[in-house]
């Protein structure tokens, strides 16, 4: 077998690369990444100092982002005072966002005293603006008489508006209005068509409520298969009330095969998370 023969120098070689390993290993490391963190302080300051200036300007755009960078903490520590002082200078120059953003700080008084119907105002001035984000809080303001009694026609009018813009949540109040005709002449084919509408746009209470439609035949006709498909797709979706018209549709029957074992396990889910009170 042929000898292998060490060069002088490789040991050299060697002994420098070791070297070079210690010198950035871990304390190296740990060098720069402290280093990147300063610089990165250091631009979060500058950025919001330019911030800060053109807000103090007039700036409105700039006045709204400062609110934000207080109220989520970003290039500065969290401020929800400072928050609510921007947003409203920005809202009292017509900013639609700022607007929303403060209705929604003087409904729970984060950063400034809770005052429900000064968020009314804001929030409408932002929905009568054309923000649709603003359109289902004025309708949950009108459906709960938070900042004004209670509306079921205002309420429905704004929920609707908020749902032909695709809201979820909306489409659920629309059907709701719909079924219990409130705010609205009762029509159960519309609640189903509104409801529907939700359930498509991965609402579990949509799922659930076009799921009871199809088992109780309200607005559509009774089709037990689709109940139960219904049911399953909100169950998934964690809905409490679909899992236990689940579960009664395993124990019955209902739309497929009866499966007790799993109509049971169901109830054991409910009874888990409710602390026993479905199994009383």
């Amino acid at each position: 077998m042929k000898k292998l023969i060490s060069h002088p120098l490789t040991g050299l070689w060697f002994a420098g690369l070791l070297g070079l390993a210690l010198l950035w290993g871990p304390s190296a490391s740990l060098a720069v990444e402290t280093k990147n963190a300063a610089s990165a302080q250091d631009q979060n300051e500058k950025d919001l100092a330019a911030l800060k200036k053109a807000a103090e300007a007039g700036q409105v755009e700039a006045q709204f982002k400062l609110g934000r960078s207080y109220y989520i903490g970003q290039d500065s520590a969290r401020n929800l005072a400072e928050a609510a002082k921007w947003y409203r200078l920005a809202a009292e120059r017509g900013h639609l966002e700022a607007q929303k953003r403060l209705g929604d700080m003087l409904q729970l008084g984060l950063g400034t005293p809770m005052d429900e119907a000064e968020a009314l105002k804001w929030l409408l001035l932002a929905a009568e603006g054309g923000l649709v984000a603003a359109y289902v809080e004025v309708g949950r303001a009108y459906d709960y008489g938070h900042g004004a009694p209670k509306n079921p026609a205002e309420a429905f009018k704004w929920f609707l508006k908020a749902a032909e813009n695709g809201n979820a949540f909306a489409q659920t109040k629309v059907g709701d209005g719909y079924a219990k005709g409130e705010g609205v002449t009762q029509n159960l084919t519309e609640a189903f068509n509104w409801y529907l509408q939700a359930a498509e746009n991965g609402s579990d209470r949509g799922q659930f409520q076009v799921g009871w439609a199809y088992e109780k035949g309200l607005g559509v006709p009774p089709d037990p298969v689709k109940a139960r498909e219904w049911y399953q797709t909100a169950a998934e979706n964690d809905n409490k009330e679909a899992w236990y018209a689940l579960a009664r549709a395993y124990e019955t029957g209902l739309g497929g095969p009866v499966n007790k074992s799993e109509a049971l396990n169901l109830y054991r889910q409910l009874a888990d998370y409710y602390h026993g009170s479905a199994l009383k």
